[in-house]
């Protein structure tokens, strides 16, 4: 028989970061705090000797011990060995995507008690190999994986609770809803139809080697060239310089998204510039990137056999679809006004801590 007592918890693995959340006291999800006292852990591992640092202090390491710092092995996924050395050594990439559940779960006990049933999320359209390796991350880590869902039906189930709080009859309506998913690594775009508590993918399409990463590229790129310009010298020559250089342009990324220009400080073998970019000159260079998810977009609607007009609602989920770019092309895409009522950062995590919660009721049933 089911133990009443075991938490629902819901885990987004993300590229970039991750998140987990569990169903409340009052029925609702709601995303734990890591130890450091954030809703996000970034999903970046330190390996220092034996000892295995996870989140914002192996971020921070980028600047000094770049070496031994790794990042997106979500993109990795499914290939034997995670492409760069820690150190002397090389690990698979489910064993670093263990290392961040395991953080995530220990994070999350210290608030829930123990626990060892769990949700987790991934893109839509990876294969069977990416799914069992990250089953075997969740098996790694001492986790008993519930079931593997799709993220952007997770966000879609998170959106369908909401609407039910909101207003239980409008919720019973059938609908059908877009959800564009641009994260750290990924990008994925799903049409579902939503009924009540039912949820059905029309289509879905995506890209398991596009997100705010390579926006981040393009600025690494244009910062290296201003500085190679100027002293004839390449920053990323030096593994902690570009460890640096790295932070400079993702600091630079979200900054663009509240202003209309920054500056990438850059030094190296003494010389020392500050690369001022505005974002009229960021959107040029990655106008490309945007371009691709657009014609994904429009693809997944052809493929569904439908029409702008049979979209209700269009969810935007991921922390890079906050570009004022993306939410632009969107609108002028789909001639919709996009829903911002689910949180892009918590979304994915919150939908699977609510099918985490119907999984455990439904074995509860099954046991009494």
């Amino acid at each position: 028989m089911n133990d009443i007592s075991q938490p629902a918890v819901g885990i987004d693995l993300g590229t970039t970061n991750s998140a987990i959340a569990w169903i409340d006291e009052i029925g609702a999800p709601s995303t734990l705090r890591n130890a450091e006292g954030d809703f996000i852990t970034p999903s970046v591992i330190l390996l220092e000797g034996e000892n295995v640092v996870i989140g914002k202090e192996a971020v921070k390491a980028k600047g000094t011990d770049f070496d031994l710092v790794a990042e997106c092995a979500k993109r990795e996924l499914g290939a034997l060995l995670f492409s760069k050395q820690l150190g002397e050594r090389q690990f698979p990439p489910e064993v670093l995507q263990a290392w961040i559940l395991q953080k995530l779960h220990q994070d999350a006990q210290s608030q829930l008690g123990e626990f060892t049933r769990a949700v987790v999320t991934v893109p839509a359209y990876f294969d069977e190999t990416r799914r069992k390796s990250t089953m075997d991350a969740g098996y790694i880590a001492g986790l008993d994986i519930l079931d593997i869902i799709n993220e952007p039906t997770a966000a879609a189930i998170a959106y369908g609770f909401q609407l039910g709080r909101r207003d239980p009859e409008e919720a019973k309506r059938e609908r059908t809803i877009m959800v564009y998913d641009l994260g750290g690594g990924t990008f994925d775009v799903s049409i579902m139809k939503l009924c009540g508590n039912s949820y059905t993918a029309l289509a879905t399409d995506g890209d398991v080697q596009l997100g705010g990463r390579d926006w981040d590229q393009r600025l690494m790129d244009f910062a290296t060239e201003a500085f190679m310009r100027q002293y004839g010298l390449d920053p990323r020559d030096e593994p902690n310089t570009a460890g640096r250089l790295w932070r400079e342009c993702e600091d630079a990324k979200h900054t663009l998204s509240q202003r209309m220009s920054t500056q990438i400080a850059c030094d190296y073998q003494g010389h020392a510039m500050r690369v001022e970019v505005t974002r009229d000159q960021y959107e040029d260079m990655t106008r490309d990137l945007l371009e691709r998810t657009s014609f994904t977009t429009t693809q997944t609607l052809a493929a569904a056999d439908l029409t702008w007009a049979d979209i209700e609602s269009v969810l935007l989920v991921g922390g890079s679809s906050r570009m004022p770019a993306v939410v632009t092309m969107l609108e002028e895409l789909t001639g919709h006004k996009l829903d911002t009522s689910i949180s892009p950062d918590e979304a994915v995590a919150h939908g699977a801590a609510i099918h985490a919660g119907a999984l455990l009721d439904e074995a509860s049933e099954r046991g009494h």
